[in-house]
């Protein structure tokens, strides 16, 4: 009986028989942007949305690295001709489409009690969710399958180098979503996308293009705080209209921190709280100074979130269980309370 013949490699028109560093650095900054994406998504959906949704963003993921694997098995030709030119085209429309599911997902959080009460726009709602968020996986998953399938002699040097990138992407997201926030990492990350675009322009033919995508990209990063600031985040109406009214104050502000993110407002004594599966987003209101009530992050401890000390004085609140229903003792101006513990405002 005949052997099937092998699977013909993918050869990318400007590439030699020995990639060049370019395709290196833009595997790891690539891979560490994709993983950078990937964990923050999870922490936005855990705020905006419920923690029941806020891995999505992990099955859309490798749902678009192998939409994009599939498309390269099978059309191996696709990239001989400019091909390197296709793959920075297509990191660089990733790094769009980052930005643009970021506004989408932030400005349109998905309401669960839409399943019964209007399947149809529920259905449509979680469509438009994976395809915000799945095209910037699918699209920058080419920069990860090209090259693997183009020189498959050294796997295992290009595959050190995508290891590393995600390794470092998920350093990234835990050591800077406090002086970037979530929206900055998400911002971020585009820029991380932008910079293997370059990598792969300046080790390649294109070196005009290389350093305008290294400007762009050093940029991006560095306003990534700001430019994620400049998108507001909607929360879901099933997590309290006192909720979004009290997040959506002109003197309350957001500080993330790897296990949560605290919401104040410098005049008022309302207290809230939104976590995702105990190392979720949690926006809390206190009346102290923002500069002191910032230094309280709140802890997050198990599977729930217990109240800082700085909002504990004029609001004592507490839980029979992880997923009761949290109950507030009205002092001052009361408090308000919604679902569990585990992925609630209260």
């Amino acid at each position: 009986m005949q052997a099937a013949p092998a699977a013909e490699p993918a050869v990318v028109g400007d590439w030699g028989p020995v990639p060049h560093a370019g395709v290196y650095g833009a595997l790891l900054l690539v891979s560490m942007g994709l993983l950078t994406l990937e964990v923050s998504f999870t922490r936005l959906f855990s705020y905006s949305v419920w923690y029941h949704l806020a891995y999505l963003t992990i099955s859309v993921a490798l749902l678009g690295f192998a939409a994009s694997g599939a498309v390269v098995a099978a059309a191996p030709a696709l990239f001989r001709r400019n091909g390197e030119w296709r793959l920075i085209a297509l990191v660089t429309a990733a790094a769009v489409a980052v930005v643009l599911a970021f506004w989408f997902v932030a400005r349109h959080p998905l309401e669960i009690t839409d399943v019964m009460a209007r399947p149809g726009a529920f259905a449509l709602g979680l469509l438009g969710y994976y395809l915000a968020v799945g095209t910037p996986f699918l699209l920058a998953g080419f920069a990860i399958g090209v090259p693997f399938a183009a020189h498959p002699t050294v796997m295992g040097r290009l595959y050190a180098w995508d290891l590393m990138g995600a390794a470092l992407g998920c350093l990234a997201a835990v050591t800077l979503i406090e002086p970037f926030g979530v929206p900055g990492l998400i911002v971020g990350s585009a820029g991380l996308l932008l910079a293997g675009a370059a990598a792969l322009a300046l080790g390649g033919r294109h070196r005009r293009a290389g350093v305008a995508l290294a400007i762009a990209a050093a940029l991006t990063v560095a306003a990534a705080p700001r430019l994620g600031a400049l998108v507001r985040i909607e929360v879901t109406r099933t997590k309290g209209d006192d909720a979004r009214g009290t997040l959506g104050r002109p003197d309350a502000y957001t500080r993330w921190t790897a296990l949560n993110a605290s919401t104040r407002s410098a005049g008022t004594s309302r207290r809230g709280s939104s976590s995702g599966d105990g190392t979720g987003s949690r926006p809390t209101t206190s009346a102290r100074s923002p500069r002191r009530a910032a230094s309280r992050t709140t802890a997050a401890t198990g599977p729930r979130s217990m109240p800082s000390a700085a909002t504990s004085a004029t609001t004592r609140c507490s839980s029979a269980t992880s997923y009761a229903r949290r109950t507030c003792s009205r002092t001052g101006r009361g408090c308000w309370s919604s679902a569990s513990a585990a992925g609630s405002i209260s």
